[in-house]
C-alpha cells in the first residue's frame, strides 16, 4: 500500500527525463519530496503494522531558469490531489465545446479552474487553476476564483506544483 503514496518508479523517470529535455544553460530541474503529512501526525493504520511511515509525493520543481508548461503543472496537480489526504476527491474540468455531425456541444463555463474537487474533512469546494511557469490566470479565471474563496472554499492559481503543496490544508486523521 505504501507504492500507491508515491509516484511509481516509472513516472518518476519520466519527468526527471522531461525536465532534463527542459534544461537550460546546463541548469536541469531537480524533483524533490514534499511531505504530504507530517510524520507524528500519521495515525498507524492496520496495512503498515503500526508502524509510522512518512506520506511523501515527489513533484518536480524549479531549478535555474527552466520553466513548466501548463500540461506539466497540471499533470502534477493531479497527482498530488490523488494523494493528498485532504482531498476527498478531485477532477480534471475541461471547457470548450465539441462539433459532433453538425451539433455543438459546450461543456464547462468561461472561467472555470481546470481542477475542481472537494476538501475531505470540511467539504470545502477546491478550485486549482494551472498555469505555465510565469504565467497568470485571466479575468475570468480570477473572478471564478475569487467567488470559491469568496463563498468559503480554496481557490487558488499555481505555476508551480510546490505551490499546491503548501496551500492545502493539514489533516489529522
Amino acid at each position: 500500500m505504501a507504492s500507491a503514496l508515491r509516484l511509481t518508479p516509472e513516472q518518476l523517470a519520466e519527468i526527471e527525463a522531461r525536465l532534463k529535455r527542459l534544461a537550460i544553460n546546463g541548469k536541469v530541474a531537480s524533483v524533490r519530496q514534499h511531505t504530504v503529512k507530517d510524520d507524528d501526525e500519521i495515525a498507524a493504520t492496520p496495512h503498515n503494522s503500526g508502524k509510522k511511515q512518512p506520506r511523501r509525493v515527489e513533484i518536480p520543481t524549479l531549478g535555474g531558469k527552466v520553466s513548466l508548461s501548463e500540461a506539466e503543472v497540471l499533470k502534477a496537480c493531479l497527482q498530488i490531489l490523488d494523494k493528498h489526504p485532504a482531498v476527498a476527491r478531485s477532477w480534471r474540468q475541461n471547457v470548450g465545446m465539441a462539433v459532433s455531425e453538425g451539433r455543438v456541444a459546450r461543456f464547462g463555463f468561461r472561467g472555470c479552474s481546470d481542477i475542481l474537487g472537494f476538501l475531505a474533512v470540511s467539504g470545502r469546494i477546491l478550485a486549482v487553476e494551472c498555469k505555465a511557469t510565469g504565467k497568470s490566470a485571466s479575468q475570468d479565471q480570477a473572478a471564478f476564483l475569487a467567488a470559491v474563496n469568496a463563498a468559503g472554499g480554496l481557490g487558488l492559481c499555481v505555476d508551480d506544483p510546490a505551490q499546491l503543496v503548501r496551500a492545502l490544508p493539514r489533516v489529522r486523521r
